[in-house]
């Protein structure tokens, strides 16, 4: 039998040149407890308050020339 969870996905691309961006996001992310998956793909638990938190992390990399966007789905296992 596989248990699944509801899950959110941050997938964000920033220019090399805004390392002060990225370090800041990676440190909003985990202070979120999002988990760090294959390099660039972050994982989090869906919430409606977690939904929130990430689409205000993607507007803030578009913001200062990013791209990013927050997927839903499921995990299973």
């Amino acid at each position: 039998m596989y248990i699944m969870k509801k899950i959110l996905i941050l997938v964000f691309d920033i220019p090399r040149e805004n390392a002060y961006l990225r370090v800041k996001t990676w440190r909003k992310l985990k202070e979120l407890g999002a988990e760090l998956k294959y390099g660039s793909h972050w994982v989090l638990f869906y919430t409606k308050e977690n939904l929130i938190r990430l689409e205000k992390i993607c507007e803030e990399i578009r913001k200062f020339g990013g791209k990013a966007e927050v997927i839903k789905g499921e995990k299973i296992g």
